[in-house]
């Protein structure tokens, strides 16, 4: 019986440390959105990305008013 608990002893450690590091990891690329949306970046980035969109008759102003804080 000793040697049961003695093999699964480090299990929770291992556990809590990989679902820390998926904890911190989102926690990162969260931080990392946040800022790129404030920075106005995410924004630039979609006109960009989109702008076929723009030809068919979405105006800048409407993404704007709906990106606005």
């Amino acid at each position: 019986m000793t040697r049961d608990k003695r093999g699964t002893a480090g299990q929770s450690t291992l556990e809590y440390a990989l679902v820390l590091f998926a904890f911190l990891s989102l926690v990162v690329a969260f931080a990392a959105l946040w800022r790129m949306a404030r920075q106005g970046v995410l924004l630039e980035r979609s006109k960009t990305y989109a702008s076929h969109n723009f030809e068919k008759g979405l105006s800048i102003e409407l993404l704007q008013d709906l990106t606005a804080s």
